[in-house]
Parts: structure tokens; C-alpha cells; sequence
């Protein structure tokens, strides 16, 4: 069709408007030719337009130019939500074809599931069954909690150590493959827990799903570094076709550049266009090929794409991680961990059309909630700053107490209202030479001041405060017999209790001591509220029990008793669960529960049964109708009851190793909660590396297993592992605000272990040491308005008493 040059703008009009209807005529006179065999003349080879297949669907034209075959996968929008399985149903990019993405262009070499169940690989498209691989876990107060058996634990690790090892034989001999050691890192550190960890079974399968990712995703990236990777490297001239490795998921893609880098590759690869584009193809002088016209497949029905069911058989609400396009953004967060980063439970309901705003902020990309308005996140203002709410809380008392023990005989007629709040407030003095609003303010203390301050400045001192008329307020009658009954029943009543200074430890010979730098920060913290943090987190509360909790009771047998009941529960719920962001408890709260006794025979409405219903809620679990009568710590298996009457040293040991596991538990995990909030765009950007690299501060793991006979971490006794639990530590914090200069510029390397070791720099460590531990411990009380939880020294186990020798015969 020749169109003739337009002079005017008219006459660009009318060619535009032409050259649409011929394009729209071409495509519907061409449209039945698109499922048509072609062959060019004399040229049958397929290159990366052609078709060795094709099919047509709805508005689009796939074509493979390596595959004679055309899967099922999703043109539209994926949605990214756990099923019942603990993958993510057909948008999983281990169970079919997903956009090809150039951050993860190893996930096209994804293995195929097997097709018989006896193949080696099988095991990582199972799922663990309730019955069979689930081991419950004794010795805990809570139900539905457990350990993946051994047996399927014997299936998959020797398949990961034969892929460990190809790894280690490639680093050897070629340079190291970030991605591919961060994906091994990531497998290692599921299967330590698929190991040793404590489950719930919803968990359980959770985490097992995120291990087969990761084995498949390590597979996939030791074939593409070992053999696919050169062929992205190849000149075009040698661009030929490469054997195609028919075992891999393979990609779809609507970029050229892509589909050639695929073939080339010999990558499945599915080349997606609209009819418009295939039909404007067809129209040119290199018409594609095609060598066979199909349909795209079914979705496998083997696929779970059902929700995960409670005990009574009704749907679980599980997060939506993302909800979008297939792209680069769907292969990054379908690899994280259910249990790191932000999670929020939704409905099954079908999302709206737009995703609704996070944060005030529209971001499609994000896990979002969709059944309400989003939580807030931060309180703003000065009623929660500490340092207003002590001073106001010290002149309300000192109010309180001249007001009801001691008045004036003469009363005034009219009083000075009381000042609204203020964060000047201090306690008022009872000088009489103040300003006049300070005068004001005393007229709230002292009836006198206001009514007649001239006359009380001319007496001067002889008319002091001491020497005005004093009179006690009358009892009543009800009030004085009540106080009599008390004094006959107990002539020496114990002092009343004072609250404790939580910014030291108790005198107790059950707490060990605390390190001797860290105690010293912790008194260094500067308390203003010019200190605070604007955006702290409304949830302050402790993600471990109070170490002092175990020492300022006198119920000790029943705090440990409760406590190791409850301690893999706990243990579980911060490490495995999908809700880890917020397990923490109040003070309050696990007074409580570690205090009392726990039974269902108690009637309902009472103190212990709201305390059982809040710790329920606060783990997540129901609990057992009676505690465990055998409990067990360090491997051990003890008697409840031997453990609740507290009597012999045996227990008071087990009740040190006890608060020292609570010490470096709490440090390991308010540290996380710390960088989260202190680091909040590292945790968004890539939370399982910023996960990592916080665990590498205790080595890789947050848990201690059993309790050490010798300091370890930041604390070690041995010095080399010391400065790299210190260094691990700096690039943690390095990332905070306000860091000094021995965060920001100062690198402990292994060499100064060395040096140390030879009988110098011990004083530049300890003032490395003291640099972190005040800095963290300043941050810490920024955001979370406490003091932290700092580390102790291990407790030295007592020896066992040397038995006598017999005598010589």
C-alpha cells in the first residue's frame, strides 16, 4: 500500500487514520493464518523468530524456537501466597515457567519435577505429613509443637551435600559466585533448622517448601555458572543454537535479546507477542517458520493451589508476599522466608483492582494488607518521652502527700487552679522566694503561698515552713480498727516494695556477672528526651523474659519450672514462625505466666485463666490441660516437681545456666529488633542477607543449643573468635545513624588477634569495645525507651565432688 507524502494536516490525518485501517484490516484478514504451517522457500532453518511451535492465546502469540511444546504460565497477575503446601500454588517459579528475569537468570534452569516418585529428587516436591514426619515435642506446656523426623531429614541432606561439595570444587579453581554462595548459605542455614529446630506443623511445612526453593534454586545456579553462563559471552557470529536441556523449567519472554541469549543457551524458551507484532512479522520479507500449530497445556493438576486448613477444616488466612506481574520483583520476594521481613495476614479474597496504599505509600511491590487500614507504626509527640512522665509522676506524689497528711488549719476560701502539664515540670519548692509562676504552681502544694505571699516575705525566717500549725487529717473510725486488725495480726510488716533499677543488675548469686564494659555503658546512657527516637515502635516490650524476673522472685521453682516448659514454644515462635515480627511480651506479662500454676480444672474467669488465654495469644499455641511432669534442659531429663521445690545447689546451677541463656538470648534478639528498626531500608532491600549478616555477630545462629563451659560471641575467651564476633558486629552497626568514628572507620581484622595474642593492642580493643557497647547501648534506649539486655559471663558449672579412694590393701 503506497501512502503519498501529506502536505498538510489534513492530509496527516487522513493518512493516520489510513494506515490504521489497513493495519487493522491486515490483521484481520491475517489472523486466520497465524495457526497455519509456513515454511520459508528455500530456508527451513528455525532461528530465534521462527516456531517450532505455536499457539495462540487470547490476544497473544507464543512461539518456541527450541521446544515443540507449550506449558501452562501466567501472562496476567500473579499472586505470590502460601498454600497448603507451603509454595505458592502456579505462581511458584519452581513449579512452572515464570517471566525470564535477568537478576535470577539461573531460575530457567530449575529442575522439572520427576515423574516417578522414586526418583532422588522427588523428595523436594513432597510436603511433610502430619502423621508420619512429624515428631511432637515432650516436655512442653503447648500443643502442635514438634520436630521434622529424622527419615525425611535422611532423604534430602545427602543430595545437599553432594551439591556443597560441587561448590566447594568450583571455588577452588574459578572466582567466587556471589549469588551462588549466598544461596548455599541460605540452604545450610534451613537445614539446621529442619534439623534441630522446634516447629509447629504449619511452620514446619512452611520452612521445608523455602529448603526445596532453595535446593532447587542451588542446582539451578550450579548448572548455569558450571556450563550455561559462557554461552551469554558468545560473539553473534557464533551464535548458533545450543543443545537444549530438556529437564529445565525454562522461561517466557516478549525481549528479543532474551529469546536469542535462551536459545543460544539451550534454555527452554517461550517467546510471547501480540497478534499485532506476530502479524506484522508475517508481513516481512523473514516470515517466521512454523513448524507445528498446539495449544498451551492445562495447569498441572498436581499443582496445590488450596488453602492451608485448621484443625476444624476451615481455610487459614496466609500472607500475600506479592501480587503483580511476572518479573524480577515476583523472583525476589518469592525467595525470602516466610518469617523475615514485614508480614501480614490477609484474606483468600480476591485483591482490588488497585493495591491499596502501605504506609501512605502505593507500592504494588510490598506485602500489603488488604482486610484494613495499616497499623501505626511509630507515636509521635511528647506523652510517651520518660523523662516528663517521671518528673510528672514526682509532682503528682509530692502533691498527694502534703494534700492528704498535712493541711492547713486556716483554708483559703478560692484556689489557684492546677498547671496543665508540662514538660518543665519539676518538683516545686518550698522556698518563698520564687518567681510568680513558680508561685503558681506551689499554690497547688501550699494554700498559704498564694493567698498571702507579702505577709509571709516580711516575717522572713521566722515564719518558716516547720513552724506553721500543722494538723493530721482525721481517720476514720473504719480506717483506724482496719489499722489495729493489721498491727495485731503482724507487728513487723515487711518494707513495702520498691521498684528495682532496671539499669543494673539485682544482687542475686543466680544472675553471673555482667560483662564488666557493657554494665559500664549501660550507666553511660544519656536518658534526655531529646534522645528519642521520633518513629519508636509502639511495641517495646521483651522478646525474651527479664533475667532479673528469675532473681527478685521468691517463686523461683515455679519461674523455672514454667520457663522450661515454655522455652522451645517460645523458641519456635521467634525463630520459625511466620509471625516472629512481633513476639515479644511485657514484663507483666511473663510475670504472670512463669507465677502461677497452670490448669484447665480452675474456673473460668479468673486470674490464671485470662493469664493462660494471653499467653495463647502472645505464642500463638494452645496450651496442654496440665504441665509437663518431665521437663528437660542440656539434654537432661528432670522431674517437675524436684525442680519446683528448689532445694538442693543441683537447681540453683540449673536456675544460673538458666538466666544466662535468658541473658544472651535476649541480646541476640533485641539486637535484631534494634537493626530492624535502626536499619529499616537494609531490612526492606534484601532482609535474608541483612538476617544473615546479624546472626554472623553469634555465628550464623540466634539460638544457643546448649550452654557453653566458656564465654563465646562478642565475650569469647578466645580472642580471634572475639574480634571477628566485634568486626561482625561494626558492619551491623555501621549502618545506623549517629555512629561514632571507631563504627565508621575502624576495621578489626584478624591480624589484630595475632598482635593481640603476641602481648599488644589490648588497650586499642578495649577502647574499640567500649566505643561499640556505649554506642549500642545509647541506640538501644533511643528507639526503645528501656535498657537492653547486655551480655553475661558463662556460669562456671560446679565441679563434681571426687570420689574417695579406696584404702591401699
Amino acid at each position: 500500500m503506497a501512502l503519498a507524502v501529506p502536505d498538510s494536516l489534513p492530509d496527516i490525518y487522513n493518512s493516520i487514520m489510513g494506515i490504521e485501517l489497513w493495519v487493522a484490516r491486515t490483521v484481520w484478514d491475517m489472523e486466520g493464518r497465524i495457526t497455519e504451517v509456513y515454511s520459508r522457500p528455500g530456508d527451513g532453518e528455525l532461528t530465534w523468530l521462527d516456531a517450532k511451535c505455536l499457539a495462540v492465546v487470547k490476544d497473544f502469540v507464543i512461539t518456541s524456537p527450541n521446544v515443540d511444546y507449550i506449558p501452562w504460565f501466567n501472562l496476567g497477575r500473579c499472586r505470590v501466597q502460601p498454600r497448603a503446601d507451603g509454595r505458592f500454588g502456579l505462581a511458584d517459579y519452581t513449579l512452572t515457567p515464570q517471566r525470564f528475569s535477568e537478576k535470577f537468570p539461573h531460575s530457567a534452569l530449575i529442575t522439572e519435577p520427576p515423574a516417578r516418585q522414586t526418583s532422588r529428587q522427588a523428595a523436594f516436591w513432597l510436603t511433610p505429613s502430619e502423621k508420619k514426619d512429624f515428631e511432637p515435642l515432650h516436655g512442653t506446656a503447648f500443643l502442635n509443637l514438634g520436630h521434622l523426623r529424622q527419615g525425611f531429614v535422611d532423604r534430602v541432606e545427602p543430595f545437599f551435600k553432594e551439591l556443597a561439595q560441587e561448590v566447594a570444587n568450583w571455588e577452588k579453581n574459578h572466582e567466587r559466585d556471589w549469588e551462588l554462595s549466598a544461596i548455599l548459605t541460605n540452604t545450610t542455614q534451613a537445614l539446621g533448622r529442619l534439623k534441630y529446630a522446634a516447629y509447629t506443623f504449619r511452620d514446619l511445612v512452611n520452612d521445608f517448601a523455602y529448603f526445596s526453593h532453595n535446593m532447587l534454586d542451588l542446582n539451578a545456579r550450579i548448572a548455569f555458572v558450571t556450563k550455561y553462563n559462557f554461552r551469554s559471552h558468545v560473539q553473534v557470529g557464533d551464535a548458533g543454537p545450543g543443545n537444549v536441556a530438556r529437564w529445565a523449567i525454562g522461561a517466557w519472554t516478549a525481549e528479543p535479546v532474551h529469546v536469542q541469549w535462551l536459545l543460544r543457551a539451550g534454555i527452554p524458551v517461550w517467546y510471547v507477542r501480540t497478534k499485532e507484532q506476530f502479524v506484522a512479522s508475517m508481513s516481512s520479507r523473514l516470515r517466521p517458520n512454523v513448524q507445528k500449530v498446539t495449544e498451551m497445556q492445562a495447569p498441572p493438576g498436581w499443582v496445590c493451589v488450596d488453602a492451608p486448613k485448621d484443625h476444624l477444616d476451615r481455610d487459614v488466612a496466609t500472607p500475600i508476599i506479592y501480587e503483580g506481574a511476572s518479573n524480577d520483583t515476583l523472583h525476589a520476594f518469592s525467595r525470602r522466608p516466610l518469617f523475615l521481613g514485614k508480614s501480614t495476614i490477609a484474606k483468600l479474597a480476591d485483591l482490588p483492582a488497585k493495591a491499596p496504599d502501605v504506609d501512605g505509600v502505593y507500592d504494588e511491590y510490598t506485602i500489603r494488607d488488604v482486610t484494613g487500614p495499616p497499623t501505626t507504626y511509630s507515636v509521635p509527640g511528647d506523652t510517651h518521652n520518660s523523662a516528663v512522665h517521671r518528673q510528672l509522676t514526682a509532682a503528682k506524689a509530692a502533691h498527694e502527700n502534703q494534700s492528704v497528711t498535712r493541711w492547713r488549719s486556716e483554708v483559703p476560701t478560692e484556689r489557684s487552679p492546677s498547671p496543665p502539664a508540662s514538660s518543665s515540670w519539676g518538683i516545686p519548692s518550698t522556698s518563698s522566694h520564687t518567681s510568680p509562676s513558680v508561685a503558681d504552681g506551689l499554690s497547688v502544694f501550699d494554700d498559704d503561698a498564694a493567698s498571702e505571699p507579702a505577709a509571709s516575705s516580711s516575717h522572713g525566717d521566722a515564719m518558716d515552713e516547720e513552724d506553721r500549725p500543722l494538723r493530721r487529717k482525721r481517720k476514720s473510725t473504719a480506717q483506724r480498727k482496719a489499722a489495729k486488725r493489721a498491727r495485731e495480726a503482724d507487728p513487723n510488716p515487711p518494707p513495702k516494695h520498691v521498684q528495682r533499677d532496671k539499669w543494673e543488675d539485682p544482687e542475686s548469686d543466680i544472675i553471673p556477672p555482667a560483662a564488666p564494659i557493657w554494665a559500664a555503658a549501660l550507666k553511660m546512657v544519656d536518658q534526655s528526651p531529646e534522645r528519642l527516637e521520633p518513629l519508636r515502635p509502639e511495641n517495646r516490650s521483651y522478646c525474651w523474659p527479664d533475667p532479673a524476673l528469675f532473681a527478685t522472685t521468691s517463686k523461683k521453682g515455679r519461674f523455672l519450672v514454667n520457663w522450661l516448659a515454655a522455652r522451645q514454644a517460645w523458641l519456635a515462635r521467634l525463630t520459625t514462625s511466620a509471625g516472629q515480627g512481633n513476639a515479644a511480651g511485657s514484663n507483666q506479662m511473663w510475670r504472670d505466666y512463669l507465677g502461677v500454676k497452670h490448669d484447665r480444672s480452675l474456673r473460668t474467669g479468673t486470674f490464671t485463666d485470662r493469664c493462660r488465654a494471653q499467653v495463647e495469644k502472645t505464642f500463638g499455641l494452645s496450651m496442654r490441660e496440665e504441665g509437663p511432669a518431665t521437663l528437660y534442659w542440656q539434654e537432661a531429663e528432670i522431674l517437675a516437681s524436684r525442680l519446683e521445690d528448689f532445694n538442693g545447689e543441683k537447681e540453683r546451677h540449673i536456675m544460673r545456666e538458666v538466666v544466662w541463656d535468658a541473658c544472651e538470648h535476649s541480646f541476640h534478639f533485641e539486637l535484631r529488633a534494634l537493626d530492624r528498626c535502626a536499619a529499616a531500608l537494609e531490612w526492606e532491600d534484601d532482609p535474608v542477607g541483612r538476617d544473615r549478616m546479624v546472626a554472623a555477630i553469634f555465628g550464623g545462629s540466634y539460638v544457643v543449643h546448649t550452654v557453653p563451659q566458656y564465654n563465646i560471641g562478642i565475650l569469647a575467651d578466645d580472642i580471634h573468635m572475639r574480634v571477628r564476633a566485634l568486626e561482625a558486629l561494626r558492619k551491623v552497626m555501621k549502618a545506623w545513624a549517629n555512629r561514632p568514628y571507631e563504627v565508621e572507620h575502624l576495621c578489626l581484622k584478624d591480624t589484630l588477634a595475632d598482635t593481640i595474642v603476641a602481648g599488644q593492642g589490648g588497650q586499642f580493643l578495649e577502647r574499640t569495645e567500649i566505643a561499640f557497647a556505649t554506642f549500642y547501648c545509647q541506640t538501644f534506649y533511643n528507639w526503645f525507651v528501656r535498657p537492653p539486655i547486655i551480655p553475661h559471663l558463662v556460669p562456671i558449672r560446679p565441679r563434681s565432688p571426687t570420689p574417695p579412694r579406696s584404702p591401699t590393701p
